[in-house]
């Protein structure tokens, strides 16, 4: 009996560190589903962009996973505490993946997901969430051909490090 000791203790490893990896999983508040893209370099060797040239559009979403059934969704993670209800620029972020998403493997995914770190928001990917996305699209093509900076509509000092105006900004932080 001794000598199987050994071996029902690891099985009794396995069993636990399975649950365990079930109740992490559980956590993260997405679907069982399988890693199609990743913008991970941990995950995997980093991605390619997805791209469309009829809108001009170029992104890569944090990952792209394949539901059972066949259908695939783009996947944004924030860092931050989720807010009460997504924020506008999240939702146009995402709406603009599920286009390329759809552009890229030729399928519409009916939803994408924001993930903040303590919650899941699962984003219908309807004809109003596309319009949002043409509607955005179509006033940045105004401002790219502006001869004038956009006005800025913050008081948040980081946003403008990161801004693509910031050389032509009279307005910065």
């Amino acid at each position: 009996m001794r000598e199987w000791l050994p071996v029902f203790l690891l099985l009794a490893l396995a069993v636990l560190f399975f649950l365990l990896g079930r109740g992490k999983r559980r956590q993260t508040g997405l679907p069982e589903a399988r890693v199609v893209y990743a913008d991970d370099r941990q995950f995997q060797r980093l991605s390619q962009p997805l791209l469309d040239d009829g809108l001009g559009l170029v992104g890569k979403p944090d990952y792209i996973l394949g539901l059972k059934g066949g259908m695939i969704i783009p996947v944004e993670v924030k860092s931050s505490r989720a807010p009460s209800r997504p924020y506008e620029t999240h939702l146009v972020q995402l709406a603009a993946y599920c286009h390329l998403v759809e552009s890229a493997y030729g399928a519409r995914p009916s939803y994408g997901l924001l993930r903040y770190a303590d919650k899941t928001f699962e984003i219908p990917y309807d004809a109003a969430m596309k319009a949002l996305l043409l509607e955005t699209i179509q006033r940045l093509r105004v401002v790219e051909n502006s001869p004038e900076a956009p006005i800025r509509n913050h008081q948040q000092p980081i946003r403008c490090q990161g801004c693509g105006f910031a050389d032509s900004c009279d307005q910065k932080m």
